[in-house]
């Protein structure tokens, strides 16, 4: 099973309607009390890394 590791804990996870191999992943500091948030995109490709990060969103709260 393949894993992506954050720097941040983990809240929320949603699959893209658009691109079937498109990931969001929603976590913040903390646990969420207080601290900042990211928001991670993910693609899940079948060739190559099981798991890469496109780009990431840093926010000042948690996501």
């Amino acid at each position: 099973m393949p894993v992506f590791k954050t720097p941040f804990n983990g809240y929320s996870v949603k699959l893209s309607p658009f691109y079937e191999s498109g990931l969001a992943v929603a976590t913040a500091q903390n646990f969420g009390i207080l601290g900042n948030g990211r928001l991670h995109v993910l693609d899940l490709s079948l060739t190559g890394p099981a798991i890469t990060e496109l780009t990431a969103f840093d926010t000042a709260d948690g996501l």
